[in-house]
């Protein structure tokens, strides 16, 4: 069309034919039309992508710089995570206590008994579909090498993940995880301006995708979610929050009422996490022995150790908290 266009515009110039001028001016109007709706049709289909796809697509555009890199940083591995050991206070023994008691003296859930299910070779292979992420873990085993050779060790993969679930232990050699200090801004001047990304082991990460879905199949059969909580279930996001609370606030108005809104940040709220009390939660759910000796085997005695380039940090004890 923009070929076109010129040309009509020479031919304009060079006979001066107004005929000429005006087919040029409809077919330039035409042109640029269809140019913004091209770019615009463009943009709709750079914002419906994922989150990641969007900023790679900014980022080509020249829009959103590449960080800091994690080798310029000042400070040592050991003194990073000796800050992302600490950071987070050791919980109240007297609230935690009284938390359990709590849901201790609940009424008994009158649902059936939570066991983990046999895995088999199809559980697997869509777990490892599934996990993403391609950064090599403390056990030196990346997902492209277990990718590679999948259909050799596939049997074995499925025998120890059910030996694991089955025996109510988690392998001691998947509780180390390697953790990345990102920056949280340009020109990171504390300690505190650093994220941690935590680094696991491959196989582990594809145990834990199974062990996501069965649990979360059981507490959505059984009604044991909270009808209002959107986050990190399926088909539910902050979207899903905030139209609740608008449709809530606008039913109000309706009836003439007066809303009050408050709202809470939970900083470190996964890091918080007290393990103890995680596993009475699951009792109450009714989940049978075996499942709360690996889940309290998952939680215990892991270990997280920085990792700066070539240079790591002597491991530090997590006594509380999640890892994801």
């Amino acid at each position: 069309m923009m070929k076109h266009r010129d040309g009509l515009y020479k031919k304009f110039k060079k006979t001066n034919n107004y005929s000429y001028f005006l087919q040029y001016k409809t077919l330039r109007n035409k042109t640029n039309q269809t140019i913004r709706n091209s770019k615009l049709k463009y943009a709709r289909s750079c914002l419906l992508t994922s989150p990641k796809e969007f900023w790679q697509k900014l980022r080509r555009f020249g829009i959103g710089g590449k960080g800091n890199s994690v080798e310029s940083l000042t400070w040592s591995p050991d003194a990073i995570n000796n800050h992302f050991s600490s950071v987070v206070p050791p919980a109240n023994a007297n609230v935690v206590n009284q938390s359990i008691s709590d849901i201790q003296k609940k009424p008994c859930l009158y649902h059936p008994e939570f066991h983990f299910s046999i895995i088999t070779d199809l559980d697997v292979l869509e777990a490892i579909k599934n996990v993403k992420s391609s950064s090599v873990g403390s056990d030196r085993i990346s997902s492209h090498m277990i990718k590679n050779i999948i259909t050799v060790i596939l049997p074995t993969i499925v025998h120890l993940f059910n030996s694991s679930l089955g025996q109510g232990v988690f392998p001691a050699c998947w509780k180390t995880a390697f953790v990345i200090p990102l920056p949280k801004c340009q020109i990171p001047e504390t300690l505190s301006d650093l994220r941690p990304i935590s680094i696991l082991p491959f196989l582990a990460k594809v145990l834990e995708k199974i062990v996501h879905r069965q649990i979360t199949d059981y507490l959505n059969d059984n009604n044991l979610m909270d009808p209002l909580q959107s986050g990190f279930r399926n088909k539910y996001s902050t979207s899903s929050a905030l139209i609740h609370v608008s449709d809530d606030i606008m039913r109000a108005m309706d009836d003439s009422k007066l809303t009050v809104l408050s709202l809470l940040d939970f900083s470190k709220a996964f890091d918080s996490v007290d393990h103890l009390l995680l596993v009475n939660k699951f009792k109450y759910f009714n989940f049978d022995q075996t499942s709360l000796d690996w889940v309290s085997s998952y939680l215990s005695d892991r270990q997280q150790i920085v990792k700066i380039g070539n240079q790591m940090s002597q491991p530090c004890s997590i006594l509380s908290g999640v890892l994801y």
